[in-house]
């Protein structure tokens, strides 16, 4: 249904994506913030560190965006995408350093590792909120925005090939 409106169905997705995404974010701080009073008391953040972690924020939101529609886009060839999603969520918790810190890997794989897009998503942004260095911010902020222009190429040629699909096959 959505796919016949005069919008760009990708674009309406991110937005659509991207709003739902800050209110869970947000419910899901206040409630960290809460319990970390709760158990820790006051941890010591900078103002720098918070300011950093915000700036890549969102560019790991729209990251991680296209890489979720991407596996999406798979609908049109797969009958259920429900196992690459996954296998997409679970190479980033692991590859993105959610469950094992990226430094605690071999150090002969912490620079791939650092450099893949999952470590942009989950890594990147953690990292400069309890450790501020302008030089990795830098460094994180080219890659996501190289990660982003590759991953929109890429599904706007999927994209395209997937709706020339559905007018071959009369839809």
């Amino acid at each position: 249904m959505q796919l016949i409106r005069p919008l760009s169905y990708p674009l309406y997705r991110l937005w659509t994506t991207l709003g739902e995404r800050a209110v869970r974010f947000g419910l899901n701080l206040t409630v960290s913030i809460v319990i970390a009073l709760l158990f820790v008391g006051l941890i010591p953040l900078s103002l720098p560190g918070i300011f950093l972690f915000l700036l890549s924020l969102p560019l790991a939101f729209v990251l991680d965006f296209l890489a979720t529609f991407l596996v999406g886009l798979g609908a049109f060839w797969l009958e259920n995408t429900t196992g690459l999603m996954l296998i997409y969520s679970r190479i980033t918790m692991i590859l993105g350093g959610m469950l094992i810190p990226l430094d605690l890997f071999p150090e002969q794989w912490q620079p791939v590792l650092k450099n893949l897009p999952f470590a942009s998503i989950v890594y990147g942004p953690a990292r400069l909120f309890v450790q501020p260095d302008l030089v990795f911010a830098g460094e994180l902020l080219l890659r996501q925005a190289v990660a982003i222009g590759v991953l929109s190429l890429l599904v706007a040629w999927v994209y395209s090939t997937a709706v020339q699909r559905i007018h071959a096959n009369g839809g």
